[in-house]
């Protein structure tokens, strides 16, 4: 459906550097990324808002340094949402008929977007009047009503507070298998990313760091940024000691302790006696009950409890390990918390998974 093949953009000082990644139809790809990475930027390409100094963008099999932008088929809804306040949601959703009145617009699609979206008692009601989240929703009818299959987002639910983000992400997900739409979703939310993606690029600074399934990416980060970005904080510097089939064995100087981590597929090829960084996720510390410890098993440290705090449904623990500078942190459900009656300055066992 979309396929943007080594493009690069220059804005001022700032540019793209080969931009490539690809959409199949009615399937989300979701960009990530800092804000000043250049987000904006790739969909403004795609749209045809900038002209792109090399690469090509293909729409559905169309070149689109051949189209312009009211050829290229696609429905937008930017950041701002470039709502009129001064009109009624009705014309609102309808001004880009009045735009274009070569296109004949289908009444019947306008119901069944108003009502999928839940805004039939909104249709006489001024912009100004509507919360963030029914603005939201008016924009996409408003996008939509143009039936084109490929929707682009840019940012849309960052202004929005949590509920209803969740509402609309929900929402986004059904209208899309309804109305069997190619979703490009700009985001710097990670969370948000990983609902509705099919697969991500992470982009910094201009570049694409890694296009993968979300999956893959969680898993396989392979690039320190990227591990950073995906919320990594235990990484740790260690020499590879021994190699097998399902293990990496390894001396480990932050912790000061010998580790058995995971031989995970990768590109990258390891040797006895090389310098590595490996990270585990918070959630992979696993806080043990002493009468359930086995002798039999890898990556028992311990360590004081020096911080705690408390989410809704977890709790993040900052352990500092005996005989180490470098703290862990550790990421519980708040059933396991209360359970474990973990408390500050108490000494707990706990194991890398």
């Amino acid at each position: 459906m979309l396929k943007v093949n080594s493009v690069s953009v220059s804005a001022g000082d700032f540019k793209l550097d080969k931009i490539s990644f690809n959409i199949a139809p009615q399937k989300t790809h979701v960009i990530i990324g800092a804000t000043g990475s250049g987000k904006t930027l790739i969909l403004e390409s795609i749209i045809g808002f900038r002209k792109i100094n090399s690469g090509n963008i293909i729409i559905d099999n169309k070149n689109t340094s051949e189209l312009n932008i009211e050829n290229r088929n696609i429905a937008y809804v930017p950041q701002d949402l470039a709502l009129f306040p001064h009109l009624n949601v009705e014309k609102n959703i309808l001004f880009s008929q009045k735009i274009n009145k070569t296109k004949n617009y289908n009444p019947d699609l306008k119901k069944q977007l108003v009502k999928a979206t839940g805004i039939s008692d909104l249709l006489k009601r001024k912009i100004k009047n509507l919360s963030g989240g029914e603005k939201q929703r008016v924009a996409l009818v408003r996008a939509l009503l143009s039936e084109s299959k490929l929707l682009i987002l840019d940012e849309p639910f960052s202004a929005i507070n949590e509920t209803t983000k969740k509402e609309l992400r929900f929402l986004l997900k059904e209208i899309q298998q309804k109305f069997k739409l190619t979703i490009l979703f700009v985001t710097h939310d990670l969370g948000e990313a990983f609902f509705i993606a099919d697969t991500i690029s992470i982009i910094s600074n201009g570049k694409i760091l890694k296009t993968a399934d979300k999956r893959e990416l969680y898993n396989n980060p392979e690039l320190l940024e990227i591990a950073n970005f995906l919320g990594i904080n235990n990484i740790f510097e260690a020499l590879i000691t021994e190699i097998n089939k399902n293990y990496i064995f390894v001396n480990c100087f932050e912790l000061k302790t010998k580790l058995q981590l995971n031989n995970l597929p990768t590109k990258k090829s390891y040797k006895i006696g090389k310098l590595v960084k490996f990270g585990i996720r918070a959630s992979d510390v696993m806080i043990l009950r002493n009468d359930l410890i086995n002798k039999e098993q890898t990556n028992i440290l311990s360590g004081t409890v020096s911080l705690i705090i408390e989410n809704i449904s977890f709790c993040e623990i900052v352990i500092k390990p005996e005989n180490s500078y470098k703290n862990i942190i550790a990421e519980i459900p708040i059933y396991a918390f209360n359970k474990l009656k973990i408390k500050l300055n108490q000494k707990i066992n706990f194991t890398l998974k």
